[in-house]
């Protein structure tokens, strides 16, 4: 595997405008990507802020516990992306490089509990700090999460998906149920949705997951589709709906 090319440490970089608000950079950590230009994304109490440049994700293969097998190229994170972490799995982890000139900053998922309006009957002191902010900047800060969360999901839905979505569906109602018959594949033409099974049973495409039935919630971009196995009733709400409901 070819070296990766050089990127400025966060800490010595020269100053760059920030793809966030201040909302999430006073909270966040600048990333040190000076020895290898990599951050593992595995710990699922912060996020990883993408503020100028992009990184390349990478499914490692675990050898022995470590990060140490072969690297598999998964999509690229432009700046503006907000990148979750996840639990390693059995065999990989999920690993970002930097391009050259990246700016990445760590951030604690706590610090998003704020911008949910379900939160506001029990605020903590990050949740105050959030609403003490001015109506705009609170916009400006609620636009950046779900633009960057749903940037995140996008990229890694196309690098996940083999086939191309079917041109012969039922589209997903962004408002209200959506009624399938049986064999019929649903999809969304409104962007990311967050999708619940309310009656029958769906299954995604290109998975082994098994059958979704009636109380199942999954996410859904417009590069998936589920087809139902039955007659089925869903409900979609957008990435803004679940963050206001605090169930994002």
């Amino acid at each position: 595997m070819t070296a990766p090319a050089e990127t400025v440490p966060a800490e010595t970089a020269p100053t760059v405008a920030s793809a966030f608000c201040r909302f999430f950079t006073d909270a966040a950590t600048p990333a040190n990507l000076r020895e290898d230009h990599t951050v593992v994304l595995d710990d699922l109490s912060r996020v990883l802020l993408v503020e100028h440049g992009a990184v390349d994700l990478f499914a490692v293969r675990r050898d022995g516990g470590r990060s140490g097998g072969r690297w598999s190229f998964l999509c690229r994170a432009e700046a503006g992306t907000l990148l979750l972490g996840c639990p390693p799995g059995p065999r990989h982890t999920l690993v970002a490089r930097g391009v050259p000139r990246t700016v990445v900053s760590w951030m604690p998922i706590a610090q998003l509990q704020g911008l949910s309006a379900r939160r506001a009957g029990a605020d903590g002191e990050r949740d105050r700090a959030a609403r003490a902010r001015s109506v705009s900047e609170f916009a400006v800060a609620v636009r950046q999460l779900v633009t960057g969360v749903e940037q995140g999901i996008v990229a890694l839905a196309h690098a996940l998906r083999a086939e191309l979505p079917p041109r012969d569906f039922v589209p997903l109602r962004p408002v209200g149920p959506t009624e399938v018959g049986a064999g019929q594949a649903v999809r969304s033409i409104d962007g990311v949705q967050w999708v619940t099974v309310e009656a029958g049973a769906v299954q995604l495409a290109e998975t082994v997951a098994g059958l979704l039935t009636a109380g199942a919630s999954l996410c859904l971009t417009e590069r998936d589709w589920l087809v139902a196995h039955g007659p089925a009733v869903l409900r979609a709400r957008s990435t803004a709906d679940e963050l206001a409901a605090g169930t994002l």
